[in-house]
C-alpha cells in the first residue's frame, strides 16, 4: 500500500469517527494504516477489503465523497507537484490516472477526448460488492473533481456526471462533485 492509501484510510477513519462512528474497528484499521505508513509497508488487502465492507454497511452515504472532497494535491507529494505544474489538464489528467493506478488495483479509470468534451470512466472491480464499489468510484471521482479545482481554480466546472449504479438516496451528489 502506498502512503497515499493508507492516508485515505486514516482519513476514513477520522470521518466517521467525527461522525460518531468510534467503533473498536475503527481504531484496529487506524493502527493497521499507521504500522503501514511507519513501515513503508503494505496493509494486508483482506484488511483494506474489510473496511470498505465495515464503511459500506455503517458509514454514512455520502462517506466516499466527504473523504474524496477533502484530498489535496500536497497529500500526493511529488506527484501531487508534477500534477499543480502541469501545462495542461490532459497532462494532469494522465498523471492522475497513472497514479492512482499504480497504488490502487481495485479500480480501472479510463478517459477519452472527444472534441472539447472528456470522458472519464471509472470502474471498481467487479467482484467486489456493489456497496464498495460504489464507495471506492465515488472516492475516486471526487478526488478528481477536488484535484482539478487546485490546478484550474474552476470549483463549479460545467460536467455531466453519468453514475452507472443508482444514485444513493439523500445523498446531494451537486455538493460534492
Amino acid at each position: 500500500m502506498t502512503a497515499y492509501v493508507a492516508n485515505t484510510v486514516r482519513r476514513y477513519v477520522a470521518q466517521l469517527t467525527e461522525l460518531g462512528h468510534g467503533a473498536p474497528v475503527l481504531e484496529k484499521f487506524d493502527r493497521l494504516a499507521i504500522t503501514a505508513i511507519s513501515k513503508h509497508g503494505d496493509l494486508p488487502a483482506t484488511e483494506l477489503l474489510r473496511l470498505f465492507d465495515y464503511i459500506a454497511d455503517k458509514g454514512p452515504a455520502d462517506i466516499a465523497l466527504r473523504c474524496g472532497g477533502a484530498r489535496r494535491l500536497a497529500e500526493l507529494g511529488v506527484v501531487g507537484h508534477a500534477i499543480a505544474s502541469c501545462p495542461t489538464l490532459r497532462a494532469a489528467l494522465e498523471i492522475a490516472i497513472a497514479h492512482g493506478a499504480a497504488g490502487d488495483k481495485s479500480r480501472q479509470v479510463h478517459y477519452q477526448m472527444r472534441g472539447e468534451d472528456w470522458m472519464v470512466d471509472i470502474r471498481a472491480a467487479p467482484a467486489l460488492r456493489a456497496g464498495v464499489r460504489r464507495l471506492i468510484c465515488e472516492e475516486w471521482i471526487a478526488t478528481l473533481f477536488a484535484h482539478l479545482a487546485e490546478v484550474t481554480q474552476i470549483t463549479r466546472p460545467q460536467v455531466r456526471i453519468e453514475l452507472n449504479y443508482a444514485p444513493a438516496p439523500g445523498v446531494d451528489y451537486a455538493r460534492w462533485l
